[in-house]
C-alpha cells in the first residue's frame, strides 16, 4: 500500500496540510525545525489509516485538534494492490467524537461509512491491524534501541522477549493455585455434607404450588357456581313464564297472517281484474250463472275494494312484524335457555369432582387429618346422572318443570357450598408447607451457590495449574524453534540490506540459543557479538531489521508495494552514515519502495524524490 495524497485541516499543528504528486518509488524527505510539525504529517496518516495515533488512542481525540478550532479532517488517498485508488476521510468534531469514510476514487463508490465499517474495510484492504503496523511499517526514532540479551527488542521481535519473565509468573501463578485448591477442598465437602441433609425435593415445591393454584381456582369456581345457582331457580321460572307467552303470541300471529294473507291476496286480484281487465270480467259476465256474481264484486269493488285491500294489506303487514318480533324474541329467551342449561350442567360437573382429580397422592396424603373419609370432596354425591342429563337437556326449551329444577338446585348449591368450605379449610396447611419448603429451597440455594462458586474456583484452580505446567514446557520447547526460525527470516532478508546501511561492513544477523546477538564483521571475517559494535552500527543494523520485517510484512499480507515511515531514524547517525543510509534506502528493496523520511535536516548533497519543509514556528500552512 502506497500513499499518493495527504489533505488535513485544524489536525495537530496545521490549520491547512496539503501534500499532492507523491512518488511511487523513492524518498519523501520531510524536514524542519523543531515544533515546525514534522511528526504530525506521520501522525495524520497514522490517524487517517487506524482512527487513532500511537501515543493516543480512541478516548483523546480531542487533542488532535488544533489549538482554538472545534473541530479537524484528515483525507488520506492511498494506492492499494492492482493500483486501485482509495479516499479515506476521518474528522473530529469538538467534543472528540469522530467519524469516517472509505471511498473507491474510480468510480467514487463509497466502499464503507462509519467508524467501525471503515476501520474494518481498511484492515482487510492492507491486512494488517494497528498493532502490526505501529511495530513495523512506522518508526519513530525511540524505537532503535541497543537490544539486550536478557530482555531486549530482538527477543521481542523473536517472540521469546518476556520468556523469563513469563516462566517465573507461571510458576508462582502454579503455587498460588495450588494453596487456593488446597484450601477449597474442606469447604466443599463440609458444603456438600449440609446440602445432602436437607434432602430437597426439587419437584416439591411446585407441587405444592400447583396444588394451591388449583385448589383456589376449584375454590373460586364453585363459589361462582353457586352465586348463579342462588337466583337460578325464580330466573328460570321467570323466563319459562315469559317463553310460554312469547310462544302463545306467536302462534295467534302465526294463525292470523295465513288468514289475512290469502285474503288480502284475493282482494289484490279482484281490484286489479276489475280495474286494469275490464275485457276479460266482460267476457265472464256473458255467462249466465257468472253474470249476477260478477256484478255484485263490481259494486263492491267499485266502491270499497281499494280500500279493503289497503286494510288487509296493512293488517297483515303488523300481523307478520308482530309474528318475526315473536320469532325473535323466542329466539333469545332460547339463548339464554342455553346459557342456564350450562350452568346446570356445569355446575353438576364440578359437583361431581372428586379430590383424586385435583390432587396428587403425595399431596393427599400430606393433608391426612384435613380430608375426612365422607367428605364431599372424597366422595361426592352420585345424583342422578341420567337424570339430570334429560334436565339439563329440557331447560334449553323450557320444558323442565320449575319444580324438579328447584329441587335439583337446591342440592347442588348444598354440595358446591359444602365442597367450597372443604376446599377453604386446606388453604392454611398448603400455605404452611409452601412456606416451609421455601425455605428449605432458598436455605439449599445458598449452599448450592457457595458449593456451585468453591467448585468453580476448584475447577479454575486446576485448569490455570495445568495450563501454566502447559504453558512452560511449551515456551521450553517453542523457545529455540523461535529463534531459528526468526534467525533465519532476518538473516535471509538482512543480507543485501545490511551491507549497504554498513558499508559493506556487516553483512548477516543472527541470533543464539542463549539470545545474545550476533553480526557477521568483514573486517573480522567472524561473528562478533553485538555490543561490540558502535552505537551508530546498531541502528543501522536495526534499521536493516526494521526494513526486513515490512518486507515480510507486506508479503505475508499480499502487498506488492510497501511504504515505510521512519520518524528521526538518524538522530544518532553522523553524516557519513546519513548520507549512506540515504543512498542505500531506495536500493534495499522492490517491495519497500516509497520511504518517508522525517529529520531536522539533510545532507546537502543527499539524493531525495519529494522534499516537504514544514513550515517555522507560527506558520500554520502546509501546501505542496
Amino acid at each position: 500500500m502506497l500513499i499518493k495524497s495527504l489533505e488535513a485541516h485544524n489536525f495537530r499543528k496545521y490549520e491547512t496540510l496539503t501534500v499532492n504528486d507523491l512518488p511511487e518509488y523513492g524518498l519523501i524527505a520531510i524536514s524542519g525545525l523543531n515544533e515546525s510539525g514534522k511528526s504530525s504529517i506521520g501522525e495524520a496518516i497514522f490517524f487517517a489509516l487506524f482512527g487513532r495515533i500511537f501515543n493516543i488512542d480512541e478516548t483523546g481525540l480531542k487533542k488532535l485538534i488544533r489549538w482554538g478550532a472545534d473541530n479537524a479532517s484528515v483525507k488520506l488517498t492511498i494506492l492499494g494492490n492492482s493500483n486501485e485508488a482509495f479516499q479515506i476521510h476521518r474528522t473530529i468534531d469538538e467534543k472528540g467524537g469522530s467519524d469516517a469514510t472509505l471511498t473507491r476514487l474510480k468510480d467514487g463508490k463509497l466502499i464503507s461509512t462509519g467508524i467501525n465499517a471503515t476501520n474494518e474495510a481498511i484492515v482487510k484492504m492492507l491486512g494488517y491491524d494497528y498493532a502490526t503496523f505501529s511495530d513495523s511499517a512506522f518508526l519513530v526514532a525511540r524505537d532503535l534501541s541497543n537490544p539486550d540479551p536478557d530482555s531486549s527488542s530482538i527477543k521481542q521481535m523473536a517472540g521469546i522477549g518476556d520468556y523469563s519473565k513469563i516462566s517465573d509468573e507461571l510458576t508462582a501463578s502454579g503455587a498460588i493455585n495450588k494453596g487456593s485448591a488446597k484450601q477449597v477442598l474442606p469447604e466443599i465437602k463440609k458444603r456438600q455434607y449440609a446440602l445432602d441433609a436437607l434432602d430437597i425435593d426439587e419437584n416439591w415445591l411446585p407441587e405444592l404450588i400447583d396444588a394451591r393454584e388449583v385448589v383456589n381456582a376449584e375454590n373460586q369456581k364453585k363459589q361462582n357456581l353457586s352465586g348463579e345457582l342462588a337466583e337460578f331457580s325464580s330466573l328460570y321460572q321467570d323466563k319459562q313464564k315469559q317463553h310460554k307467552r312469547t310462544r302463545r303470541g306467536w302462534s295467534f300471529f302465526n294463525a292470523l297472517t295465513w288468514i289475512l294473507i290469502p285474503l288480502m291476496l284475493i282482494a289484490w286480484g279482484l281490484w286489479i281484474a276489475f280495474n286494469f281487465f275490464p275485457a276479460f270480467v266482460q267476457k265472464l259476465s256473458t255467462h249466465d250463472n257468472l253474470s249476477p256474481t260478477i256484478n255484485k264484486l263490481e259494486g263492491l269493488v267499485s266502491e270499497s275494494g281499494f280500500v279493503v285491500t289497503m286494510a288487509l294489506v296493512l293488517i297483515a303487514s303488523l300481523a307478520l312484524i308482530f309474528k318475526w318480533r315473536s320469532e325473535y324474541k323466542i329466539d333469545h329467551q332460547l339463548a339464554e335457555a342455553e346459557k342456564l342449561s350450562a350452568t346446570l350442567g356445569e355446575s353438576h360437573a364440578h359437583s361431581q369432582r372428586s379430590l383424586d382429580g385435583l390432587m396428587t397422592a403425595r399431596l393427599r396424603h400430606t393433608l391426612q387429618g384435613r380430608i375426612q373419609p365422607q367428605s364431599a370432596l372424597s366422595a361426592p354425591p352420585q345424583d342422578d346422572n341420567q337424570r339430570l342429563e334429560k334436565l339439563t337437556k329440557q331447560t334449553l326449551n323450557y320444558s323442565a318443570d320449575s319444580n324438579e329444577i328447584s329441587n335439583t338446585v337446591k342440592r347442588l348449591r348444598d354440595t358446591l357450598d359444602l365442597q367450597q368450605k372443604e376446599l377453604s379449610d386446606f388453604h392454611k396447611p398448603l400455605e404452611a408447607s409452601i412456606s416451609n419448603e421455601k425455605d428449605r429451597s432458598d436455605e439449599a440455594g445458598s449452599i448450592r451457590s457457595g458449593l456451585q462458586n468453591l467448585q468453580q474456583q476448584l475447577r479454575a484452580d486446576e485448569r490455570q495449574i495445568l495450563l501454566n505446567e502447559t504453558g512452560i514446557k511449551m515456551l521450553q520447547r517453542a523457545s529455540e524453534k523461535l529463534i531459528i526460525d526468526f534467525n533465519a527470516s532476518i538473516t535471509d532478508r538482512t543480507e543485501k540490506t545490511m551491507p549497504l546501511f554498513t558499508e559493506n561492513r556487516y553483512k548477516q544477523i543472527r541470533i543464539s540459543k542463549d539470545l545474545s546477538v550476533l553480526v557477521y564483521s568483514e573486517e573480522k571475517m567472524d561473528w562478533v557479538d553485538f555490543d561490540e559494535v558502535s552505537s551508530g552500527t546498531k541502528r543501522q543494523i536495526l534499521l536493516a531489521v526494521r526494513i526486513a520485517m515490512v518486507e515480510q510484512l507486506a508479503k505475508n499480507t499480499g502487498n506488492e508495494k510497501q511504504f515505510l515511515f521512519l520518524d528521526e531514524p538518524f538522530t544518532y547517525f553522523d553524516q557519513d552514515r546519513t548520507k549512506a543510509a540515504l543512498a542505500a534506502l531506495p536500493k534495499v528493496s522492490e517491495v519497500v519502495c516509497q520511504t518517508w523520511i522525517v529529520a531536522q535536516e539533510f545532507p546537502a548533497d543527499s539524493h531525495t524524490d519529494k522534499q516537504i519543509h514544514c513550515p517555522d514556528t507560527g506558520n500554520h500552512i502546509l501546501e505542496i
